[in-house]
């Protein structure tokens, strides 16, 4: 930020702060030297008199309390430390009649008391009267030697020193004090004594430095008394003339009146600050008075500075304009009371009440005209503003004016305004209405904060810029730059303003602004300079002028604009108007506006009306999911403005759309997104087949994603991302035939839930992750063979026993064949068959030997070998063993006759019978065999 800018964005806070004592807001207000904070003397009680001393107290006062008076015992001023006092011979004695006991500086509570030695019966100043005068005050302060006093408005004018002589008597053991045994001197015993006083003595504080820019907020502060008639220019035509004086600048004023009272009887108090940038501005501030307010009454400068010091706002420069003397003090009034008599009185609580109106930061300047002003007339003016006269070429350092008529009066008041002015330039911005045409700006008005400009120069000798300046809140609608000249009094300058949307450049005869030196009155040649949208103007500036310039934009004419919103969802590949998309998919369109109205619901396709063309809208929606896409998220997107293509993601915050055109269109699309992953496991419930020897596959409809496929095991998942929606065929393949399928199970990651599978066929839900498993199973066939009575050779293992599996339409199933044994040793004789399937069992000898026989086939039931009338049995179910065993027996032995026993012929028939028996056990055998196999 440049130094110009930060004095100006300074003068912005200063004036939107609240007045308060010591305001960081600086007022216009010259001082005759530093403003310093003494240090202030402790609090200390009057001391007390004894049978030798006598005690004289004077009360000291700073600035106005109240509008009350001591006359009705009240306190009328804050107390002030460090001023001293002094007892003297005379009024005019040069120094205090004793350099110990005959000074005193006041406490911190307003005390300044002397205790006088020797005042018993027979001492030297028993019964003395001395002058209590001013010594010295503390910093910050000034002392008035002299104010003065006579005829309210008519000569002469006498000077009368400002010192009090005590009372007539000064005895032991007594105080007196100065509100009530001298100095004090109440209504009720005197209106005319030239010396009477409120018995507070009261200094004057030191008048404020006015703040270093051009443009202040001025209170007007006007005499109505009657006199003011009687000189020449009546104060209204004063007030405007003063008015003028500050109009083109970033100037605000406010007025306050007296006369008896405050606001005067035919008058009124106007604390409110108003823009005089203008001359609009400074017609409607006159205006409060013209043809309105009248004369009346005696002169109370104690009210109108008061009523000043206690209005709210704050003021830079008051402007005190008089004809006359203060005649009168207090509100309500004392009584008695005279309008026609100046004591010291009436000035002290003018004093009091101009101190307090400094306190707050703001200058006074006096004004004083007429008779009263000749001579000593000034002196009272002095003491309620500053030390310093105006000389006609002081204006930066004038404390009063005074003038035998207000022509001269007025003429320094406008030198005084201009002071800070002079070399710079002020831009005044008004804001012409939207429904005048070409360059007419009547109705202007004043244009709030925001308003940049930016002035450049090319000229090496003057300083200040490049500045950048914008208007604030103040009610000025300008700003102002300030510019030094080094080497050179004048020099081209350009200024131009940033253009704000929606206005335009309203020149006046062809000249984007027109400037006038306010000093001279005389109007300031410009040249059009920048461009349409940031339009300036270049001008002469001068060291000794001071030139404002008003720049004129007008509110380009609103014109209508609508806006319709469309609704396009994007599902599954599938493109869908609003009110055609599957059910579960809901979004509900807000918009703002028009004018500042918040989001409300707007229907999809409907046209909302009332915006104006540029305004923006923001578009917002909340969408929806439920039913089968209730896990399903949705994206929005503005995808058309105005048959434009745009890609502008929609979040919760909505889209700012700018209506360009009278029918504005948007179309936002929806995507509406479902992931889902179908996963298929394989788990062997019963056998030591690997799981890896099965291929896992999902199948859905050609549209669909083709879903996983491949062979499952811990470490390498079946899994892919599939269509929602999509109804899905599980299968499997490979792996050895003994093993059978339990069905598919299926079931949603995130909480178990069952899905239902339907001859092999599932549905996959939207936005959900599945798990389809399927468990195989074997069972499990022992075949045992059992001899009963086995002889060497023809123990168990000499048999061959087989499983024959009937045939399988999906493939040919192993025939199990074992070699037998009496128990099941390690699982030799232990083997899978395909569960619920049909086998025959059988066996065959190894051996040629024909010695046993099979006698049974048995199946083993808890811990009980049952017989079993069929070879053909069908396989447990899975997870299931069965056990089956061979028994054989030997086949018995034919006893041979002993000698001496039967005959040939009886061998001859057993023989033949016996082999006759084999040979039809042998062709039972084959046939039996035959037929297991």
């Amino acid at each position: 930020m440049s130094s110009e800018n930060a004095v100006s964005t300074a003068r912005g806070k200063r004036r939107r702060s609240a007045r308060a004592w010591g305001a960081a807001l600086l007022t216009l207000v010259v001082t005759s030297g530093s403003f310093l904070v003494a240090a202030t003397p402790a609090v200390a009680a009057v001391p007390a008199p004894t049978s030798t001393t006598s005690v004289i107290t004077v009360k000291v006062g700073g600035d106005r309390v109240g509008q009350g008076v001591t006359d009705a015992g009240a306190t009328i001023a804050t107390p002030l430390a460090g001023v001293q006092l002094g007892l003297y011979s005379s009024l005019t004695a040069a120094n205090p009649i004793n350099t110990t006991w005959a000074r005193c500086t006041s406490d911190a509570d307003g005390d300044c008391s002397f205790i006088v030695p020797n005042t018993q019966v027979g001492g030297v100043n028993r019964d003395q009267r001395y002058y209590v005068r001013e010594v010295s005050v503390p910093a910050g302060w000034y002392s008035n030697p002299r104010l003065r006093t006579g005829g309210a408005t008519f000569p002469p004018s006498p000077a009368t020193v400002y010192g009090f002589q005590t009372g007539v008597q000064l005895r032991a053991n007594t105080t007196y004090r100065s509100s009530a045994d001298f100095m004090f001197i109440s209504q009720s015993t005197s209106t005319v004594t030239q010396v009477a006083s409120g018995g507070v003595w009261t200094p004057s504080r030191n008048n404020p430095a006015l703040p270093q820019e051009c443009g202040l907020d001025v209170a007007l502060i006007l005499d109505l008394s009657s006199s003011m008639t009687l000189t020449p220019g009546e104060p209204f035509a004063t007030a405007s003339a003063i008015t003028d004086a500050f109009a083109g600048t970033p100037t605000r004023m406010a007025v306050f009146t007296y006369g008896d009272l405050s606001p005067a009887q035919n008058g009124g108090n106007r604390p409110a600050l108003l823009p005089v940038s203008t001359t609009a501005g400074a017609t409607a501030f006159k205006n409060q008075w013209v043809g309105q307010w009248g004369v009346f009454g005696g002169t109370n400068w104690d009210a109108g500075l008061y009523q000043a010091a206690a209005a709210s706002p704050h003021y830079d420069l008051a402007i005190h304009v008089t004809d006359g003397q203060p005649s009168l003090f207090g509100a309500p009034l004392p009584t008695p009371n005279t309008s026609s008599w100046n004591r010291i009185k009436e000035t002290e609580y003018a004093i009091l009440s101009a101190n307090r109106l400094k306190s707050e930061g703001t200058r006074i300047l006096g004004v004083g005209v007429g008779p009263s002003y000749i001579d000593n007339g000034y002196l009272n003016l002095r003491a309620t503003s500053g030390p310093v006269g105006f000389n006609g070429s002081n204006a930066a350092t004038a404390d009063y004016i005074e003038a035998t008529d207000f022509a001269p009066a007025i003429a320094a008041v406008r030198q005084i305004a201009q002071a800070n002015c002079v070399g710079s330039i002020s831009v005044v911005k008004q804001i012409v209405p939207s429904t005048n045409t070409g360059e007419d700006v009547t109705s202007s008005t004043l244009a709030p904060a925001g308003w940049q400009f930016d002035a450049t120069t090319t000229a090496a000798g003057i300083g200040g810029l490049p500045a950048t300046k914008t208007t604030i809140n103040d009610g000025t609608g300008a700003v102002n730059f300030p510019l030094t000249f080094n080497g050179t009094t004048s020099g081209p300058v350009t200024v131009a303003e940033t253009q704000q949307a929606g206005y335009e450049i309203v020149t006046q005869g062809g000249k984007n602004a027109v400037c006038v030196n306010t000093v001279t009155g005389a109007p300031v040649s410009v040249t059009n300079a920048g461009t349409v949208d940031d339009p300036g103007f270049t001008l002469t500036a001068s060291a000794p002028a001071a030139i404002s310039c008003t720049v004129y934009n007008r509110e380009i004419p609103e014109l209508p604009a609508d806006l319709t919103v469309e609704k396009v969802w994007e599902v599954d590949g599938q493109t869908f108007d609003e009110g055609d998309q599957p059910a579960g998919l809901d979004a509900q369109l807000q918009l703002t506006g028009p004018d500042a109205a918040g989001a409300t619901d707007q229907d999809w396709g409907a046209t909302r009306t009332g915006y104006v063309r540029d305004d923006v809208a923001t578009v917002t929606e909340e969408a929806t999911v439920s039913g089968d896409y209730e896990h399903c998220t949705v994206e929005g997107e503005v995808t058309d403005i105005n048959g434009a293509p745009q890609s502008t993601a929609l979040d919760a915050d909505g889209v700012d759309v700018t209506l360009t055109e009278e029918h504005n269109t948007v179309e936002i699309t929806n995507t509406v997104t479902c992931e889902q992953t179908l996963s298929l496991v394989k788990e062997v419930g019963y056998g030591d087949e690997p799981t890896s020897s099965w291929t896992l596959s999902a199948s859905g409809p050609g549209s669909a994603l083709p879903g996983p496929s491949g062979t499952y095991t811990a470490t390498t998942p079946v899994s892919a991302p599939v269509s929602g929606g999509a109804t899905y065929g599980l299968e499997e393949s490979g792996g050895p035939l003994t093993y059978v399928g339990a069905g598919w199970e299926c079931a949603l990651d995130e909480d178990g839930t069952a899905v239902t599978v339907t001859d092999g066929f599932m549905t996959m839900p939207r936005g959900q992750d599945v798990t389809c498993t399927i468990v195989n199973s074997t069972a499990s066939l022992t075949i045992l063979k059992h001899v009963i009575d086995p002889q060497p050779g023809f123990e168990a293992d000499a048999w061959e026993l087989t499983a024959t599996p009937d045939t399988l339409s999906d493939g040919p199933l192993p025939t199990a064949t074992l070699v037998g044994a009496e128990t099941d040793v390690a699982g030799a004789n232990t083997v899978e068959v395909r569960p619920g399937h049909g086998y025959t069992l059988s066996e065959e000898s190894t051996s040629e030997t024909l010695a046993y026989r099979q006698v049974a086939l048995q199946r083993l039931e808890g811990s009980t070998w049952v017989d079993v009338d069929s070879a053909d049995i069908v396989a447990p179910g899975p997870g299931d063993t069965a056990v089956y065993r061979f028994v054989n027996e030997r086949i018995p032995s034919v006893a041979l006759p002993l000698t001496g026993g039967a005959s040939a012929d009886a061998f001859l028939i057993g023989g033949s019978a016996t082999i006759a028996l084999a040979v039809f056990a042998g062709l039972w055998l084959m046939v039996r065999r035959r037929r297991v196999a």
